[in-house]
């Protein structure tokens, strides 16, 4: 975890846009399209940030089909139920293939 108080903005590895095209929307003043980004990933991120966020991130990379490290204590990998819902939430921000 990076230690900031803004834990959502390590969960972007995992999301279809970068922080810095959010970033690039609300510095042109491009209020409604920041807004709609934000709005598109708030619930992953919320599912993110309410779970452990390393071990959130780290299957996420996997179910994006990214090599990662083993799993080491204390960071143990997600529950199945938790990782399908996962899963579905990448497939519904459309950056994985349908399930």
């Amino acid at each position: 975890m990076s230690g900031n108080k803004f834990k959502g903005i390590d969960a972007y590895p995992v999301t279809p846009f970068s922080e810095s095209e959010l970033f690039e929307f609300l510095q042109q003043g491009n209020l409604d399209e920041s807004k709609e980004v934000f709005d598109c990933q708030l619930p992953l991120l919320e599912f993110i940030c309410s779970r452990s966020l390393p071990a959130t991130v780290k299957a996420g990379l996997e179910l994006l089909g990214i090599e990662v490290r083993a799993w080491r204590s204390p960071i143990l990998p997600l529950p199945t139920e938790e990782r399908e819902e996962l899963l579905h939430f990448l497939d519904r921000l459309g950056v994985i293939e349908s399930v």
